[in-house]
């Protein structure tokens, strides 16, 4: 089953919390591209708004994820490009323990670079099928 979700000026109005939902959703039915375009539309969003990722819809999406998801993956990274240490402080106790952990190896390795996510990098937080080429 594949559900085809088409571009518009009105995913500007859709809340990251509710795109994570998609792409939890999108998994479980094993859409691998819808969860791809849920990953190009976050990417997306935080390049126009350059801004970090709230708390709340990361603890959703660390319930509904495996260890090693692209999901996890890219809002790790979107995290660490974006949060300042007042907002780890002022928010850091509603975060997941494991992106605290992330974090702070991101942190200490100083992989924190305003991520610019070219086409490349956003291919790194997507599925690809065994054997199925790779989208660069």
């Amino acid at each position: 089953m594949v559900f085809l979700w088409d571009a518009s000026d009105d995913d500007a109005r859709v809340p990251v919390l509710h795109l994570g939902e998609v792409w939890i959703l999108a998994n479980y039915l094993q859409d691998t591209r819808l969860c791809n375009r849920v990953c190009d539309m976050i990417i997306q969003r935080y390049q126009q708004k350059h801004s970090w990722l709230h708390p709340k819809p990361l603890q959703g999406i660390w319930e509904h994820t495996v260890l090693d998801s692209p999901l996890r993956r890219l809002v790790t990274d979107l995290t660490a490009a974006y949060v300042t240490p007042q907002d780890i402080i002022m928010f850091g106790q509603q975060y997941p323990t494991e992106i605290i952990i992330h974090l702070a190896t991101k942190f200490a390795s100083g992989e924190t670079r305003k991520a610019a996510f070219s086409q490349q990098d956003r291919c790194k937080y997507h599925i690809h099928e065994s054997g199925a080429e790779k989208c660069l």
